[in-house]
């Protein structure tokens, strides 16, 4: 088969390519009589923010219709591509699962506590842990400390096979410090005995020993499969990868900023340590040279350069996307034909220029620079600078826009809540809300069921406390099914504070916590008091009012409960 990369400096541009690959491919399925429209497509991206643009892009142009493409993840893709190189069945759920296996390590590092390669390990889980009980209940530095494990051996089978398969042949002759790691790695396997491993798979195809069709001297029926803007892979994803291209068609789409050869710039950390070995007039040479090379491309490059530097090693055919075009897009030559600070920059690093041939630039709206004070004050300014843009340009659309910051969790939030505002501005004129998608969340923050079962199992974990009460009540599955809306939160949160409740269920739950066993400040506490308020009206007397436990469940005369 064969290996075709397509390189541009543009997204805009690769995803066309795609589009127009994905156009030929099923036009010669056609002519070949095999066209099936409900055969999915598969297009591997590195986020889901990848996957919602290029999902809206392909759809967006002329007489397209973009239906049955699925978007994977790298480590899904080539396990799937691995099974057919292999001829083999595709891997379903379970097998080497590591949240599976997490709660299989907390029973090993149990049962292995007095073990000396162990011994760490222990002191370590010992420290939180109730008791040495072997049936105690399951403490949350064993259930985090478990869960990193498993991450950590799923990783090693998957990125570091060689190593992976060496600690499991002979886990006794690992590393003294990495021993119980080893240990734990070769039980999982044994475990597992019925399917093949991870780097067992990797080490059957990189050596040949899979049935795949070319070894049968057959064609490969697999269909053609497409890499969309994958900036860096590891070693081991490398080497499948080329294994696999021996049999299937790949398609790599990638965004390369410059299109000189670069490799020789030294990133930041690069630089250093080759100063540290050098001395004497080479080291002024090599001080020199590192002044001069371009900055963005040291500092941004790596990626893109690493993942160069392998495929040149490979058999590939070049496509050139949109060679010689600025694109379109903002930052081209404007409308008197001078050329925009953005393009300069951008023709800078695509000749891969030293810092002095830049120059100076001048100032205009292609690249701009705002200072705020604080995360809020940056989101509004950004609000603002969009309504403007869409405003000048009736061409632009909202999905064309992309914000990208280094700080999701903070970030996300605010441009939810700052981008939802509309109503008018200076002049009377209408501003109005700004659509927004947010990706790359996690399952907590795009799932409301999970972040409420989440929520609830961190309470069994920590003290009960009257703000984790009102915390869990304003999370959208319980505001929807007991009718909470925003006022109602905030009479809550005061109602929680006057009642006086602070923390513990109860006397005895306070005690549990090693504290007095003291009802005072209690949940039940401060419950018990609201519900005396309930009862009790301002028009009522203290002695009309009967307690719950007092009231006569039968003919209440005037002076009953109420």
């Amino acid at each position: 088969m064969s290996l075709h990369l397509h390189r541009a400096r543009f997204a805009e541009h690769l995803a066309d390519a795609l589009a127009r690959q994905l156009d030929a491919g099923y036009a010669a399925a056609v002519v070949a009589g095999v066209a099936d429209p409900f055969d999915a497509v598969e297009i591997v991206v590195g986020s889901r923010g990848m996957e919602r643009w290029l999902r809206h892009w392909l759809a967006s142009g002329p007489a397209r219709i973009a239906a049955q493409l699925t978007f994977p993840f790298p480590r899904a893709a080539l396990n799937d591509a691995v099974d057919a190189a292999l001829g083999r069945p595709a891997r379903q759920g379970g097998g080497f699962d590591p949240q599976a296996f997490t709660p299989r390590i907390i029973s090993h590092l149990r049962s292995l506590a007095d073990d000396g390669d162990f011994a760490a390990v222990s002191a370590f889980i010992a420290e939180d842990a109730a008791s040495s009980d072997p049936l105690r209940p399951v403490a949350a530095r064993e259930l985090s400390f478990a869960g990193e494990v498993a991450d950590v051996l799923d990783r090693l089978l998957h990125d570091r096979p060689h190593d992976a398969l060496a600690w499991i042949a002979a886990p006794d002759q690992a590393p003294a410090a990495h021993r119980w790691l080893a240990r734990l790695l070769a039980l999982w396997v044994s475990e597992q005995s019925d399917v093949a491993s991870p780097a067992a798979l990797h080490d059957a195809l990189i050596c040949g020993a899979g049935q795949a069709p070319s070894a049968r001297g057959e064609p490969s029926s697999a269909k053609a499969l497409h890499f969309f803007g994958l900036s860096a892979l590891g070693l081991a994803e490398m080497e499948r990868l080329a294994a696999v291209a021996r049999d299937r068609t790949l398609h790599f789409y990638l965004l390369t900023p410059s299109g000189a050869w670069w490799e020789d710039i030294r990133t930041p950390s690069e630089a250093r340590w080759a100063l540290r070995g050098a001395s004497g007039a080479g080291a002024v040479a090599l001080t020199a040279a590192l002044a001069e090379q371009n900055p963005l491309l040291a500092s941004l490059g790596r990626p893109s350069r690493d993942m160069q530097s392998w495929l040149e090693a490979l058999a590939y055919e070049e496509h050139r996307c949109g060679d010689g075009d600025d694109g379109g897009v903002a930052g081209s030559d404007d409308e008197t034909g001078a050329q925009t600070t953005l393009v300069a920059v951008q023709r800078w690093i695509d000749a891969a220029g030293e810092r002095d041939m830049l120059g100076p630039l001048r100032l205009d709206d292609s690249l701009e620079l705002h200072a705020a004070h604080g995360a809020l004050r940056q989101v509004e300014a950004l609000r603002d600078r969009l309504l403007g843009l869409l405003e000048a340009d009736p061409t632009l659309s909202p999905r064309e826009i992309l914000v990208m910051t280094p700080d999701i969790g903070t970030y996300a939030p605010l441009c939810a809540a700052i981008f939802a505002r509309s109503g008018r501005g200076e002049g009377g004129r209408v501003l109005p809300s700004l659509p927004a998608h947010i990706a790359d969340l996690g399952l907590k923050s795009t799932n409301g069921l999970a972040a409420l079962l989440l929520a609830v199992l961190a309470l069994c974990e920590e003290r009960l406390t009257a703000a984790a009460i009102c915390d869990l009540a304003a999370l959208e599955p319980v505001r929807l099914r007991f009718g909470i809306d925003t006022d109602d939160l905030a009479q809550m949160t005061l109602l929680a504070q006057e009642s006086g409740m602070r923390w513990g269920f109860d006397a005895d739950d306070r005690a549990a916590a090693g504290q007095p066993q003291t009802f005072e400040h209690t949940l039940r506490f401060g419950l018990e008091r609201l519900a005396l308020g309930a009862l009790w009206s301002d028009d009522d007397d203290p002695l009309d009012v009967v307690m719950l436990d007092d009231a006569p469940l039968e003919g209440a005369g005037p002076s009953g409960a109420r």
